[in-house]
């Protein structure tokens, strides 16, 4: 019984009044990573990892790194081309401000927002193979900077581990022109490419501070 006890307080002590200092673990996304013009259907699974450095009971530092990786192939005409493909790819760095609500003392479910921006590095790269074995190749690369906003639930089974679930908006600007049929007949504008990135991961939970 004075085992049991002093497991009971320790457990009480960890969910209801001590924060974990660092966070960090693997993460696996879906997000789009065509282009703004490429369809909403036209998503790829992506791997990555994240830290979090909590300084006070609510707020804490999120840095979070994924790759993207989409490739396509399509069989091709034998009097035109043998076949062509597309690879598309997304690189993402954020760091974000995390508000988290604790209530562990009642629930191991805890909701939070994240709020932050970085960079986004979109490549796009296109094959044709020709019957006469030769082959056609084009490529895009491009870094931009993008904001992130949105929010998610940690479900903290332990007090060492939680499984975390991330639904955010990633807004990137583009510069677009503006065309009158063939021809432009504008200046360039600032259009904002919105698209979702949901991410689950596994967090490992080091450290304890009071608040």
């Amino acid at each position: 019984m004075l085992a049991a006890g002093i497991l009971l307080s320790e457990s009480d002590l960890s969910f209801g009044q001590t924060v974990p200092r660092w966070e960090f673990g693997p993460a696996i996304s879906l997000s789009r990573v065509d282009g703004a013009d490429g369809g909403d259907r036209n998503r790829a699974f992506g791997i990555g990892g994240r830290g979090v450095l909590n300084f006070s009971e609510l707020l804490g530092a999120d840095l979070l790194f994924a790759h993207a990786y989409r490739s396509e192939y399509f069989p091709g005409q034998a009097s035109v081309y043998s076949a062509s493909g597309s690879r598309s790819s997304e690189d993402q760095l954020f760091l974000s401000l995390k508000a988290t609500w604790r209530k562990q003392k009642v629930w191991k479910i805890m909701p939070f927002g994240i709020a932050g921006m970085g960079l986004t590095r979109l490549g796009f790269e296109s094959s044709t193979f020709y019957p006469s074995g030769t082959v056609s190749q084009t490529s895009n690369d491009a870094s931009r900077f993008t904001l992130r906003l949105g929010g998610g639930a940690e479900i903290v089974p332990s007090n060492r581990v939680s499984l975390r679930l991330d639904v955010a908006d990633l807004s990137t600007p583009q510069r677009v022109m503006t065309f009158c049929g063939r021809s432009t007949c504008g200046p360039e504008h600032i259009q904002w490419w919105n698209r979702w990135d949901v991410s689950v991961g596994l967090m490992f939970r080091l450290g304890s501070v009071h608040f």
